[in-house]
Parts: structure tokens; sequence; C-alpha cells
């Protein structure tokens, strides 16, 4: 990690703030290990949704209204829900404590406004992957540091590859509406052009 790109929020909570974070991870919590179980009985009793692919399972269960927000919310912690069926309460709770602390640091804030590829790529590496690694921690207990920092890279690398094709068709896409835009405005310029010629042509 990088310090310059990012700062901790330091907060002295009182006790009626702590018991209401403790209520809110609680809560979270639940339904986390609501949409395991979902998942798991899933795959058990439904021959149609155990054979989608991964992506599409995630597709199908951010549709159910139980559980669009946690997925909203918590997109990579869902995802090793869904795709692998791992969880674990220890390693979400420090997740959610991270993430409501951890924001990108003054000087970098600039580079990321109005840079939704950078947004993200700065997500993945303060956010997402940090959850893989303590979830990695938590389920492997005699990994040593070296293992543990070599997972949270990989899935850096890994969250910056998807983000990064995501952009570029996104970006390819606009290019072509440019582009398309480009052609009609002076197909639509020219069509007139030859409109006022002919009606020159009839004045004359």
């Amino acid at each position: 990690m990088d310090s310059t790109e990012y700062k901790i929020i330091k907060n002295d909570y009182s006790e009626e703030d702590l018991k209401k974070i403790e209520e809110f991870n609680n809560s979270h919590i639940q339904m986390a290990k609501s949409l395991l179980n979902y998942n798991k009985l899933e795959i058990i009793n439904n021959k149609e949704y155990s054979e989608l692919s991964i992506i599409d399972r995630i597709k199908y269960i951010q549709k159910k209204d139980e559980f669009s927000l946690f997925c909203k919310t918590y997109p990579v912690v869902s995802k090793y829900i869904i795709a692998f069926g791992l969880f674990s309460t220890k390693a979400f709770t420090k997740y959610i404590n991270w993430k409501s602390n951890i924001r990108p640091s003054d000087s970098y804030r600039v580079e990321l406004v109005s840079n939704p590829r950078k947004q993200e790529l700065w997500k993945n590496k303060y956010i997402y992957s940090v959850y893989v690694k303590y979830l990695f921690k938590e389920k492997n207990p005699h990994c040593n540091l070296n293992e543990i920092n070599k997972m949270y890279i990989e899935s850096v690398e890994s969250l910056n590859e998807e983000t990064n094709k995501f952009f570029d068709l996104y970006e390819k896409e606009v290019e072509k509406l440019e582009i398309t835009k480009h052609q009609y405005t002076e197909e639509r310029k020219q069509k007139i052009k030859e409109q006022l010629q002919q009606k020159m042509k009839h004045w004359t």
C-alpha cells in the first residue's frame, strides 16, 4: 500500500456510538450468513442454479430483493460467498471497520475526481482486496505474512484487470457513439446544404 494515496479517519466514539456500530455490524453479518446459507441450499437443491456460471449466479442473486442491497454494498464479500462459499465473521467485521475509516488522501483525491477508472482502481487496492487479504488470513491461519501479501497483490492485479477491461470496452463504445454522432452531424449538414442549393436553383 502507498501511504500517499490513502488516509485513515480516526474517530473518538462514545459508548452509544460503539453500541450502534456493533448493531450495524451484526445486522450485516447476519445478512452475509443468510446469503451464505441461501447460496449453499440453492446449489444443493436447485440444479439449474448449480449449473450457472459464477457470473450468472451473482447476477441471479443480485436480483433478489433480500440480497440486492447487500451485494451492491459489499460486492467482493458477496462474490466470495456466491462463487466459493467462503465467509468469515471475523474477516468481515474487520473489513467493515476498515471500509468505514479508509479514505483517499487529500492530495490523491484530486487525481480521482472525474476519473471513474482511477476511482475503481483505488477501491480495488484499498477496499476490495483488503477483504480478500483478511479472508485469506482467517481461512489460512498458518500462512506467513509473505503468502498473505502475495494473495493481496494477486487480488489487486486480478481486480484491476477486470476493471481495465470494463473501462476499455466502455471507452470504445463511447468513442463509437461519438464517431457515429459526428458522422450523423456531417451527413445532416450535407443534406441541409444540398437542400439549400436546390432551393437556390429554384430562386434563380
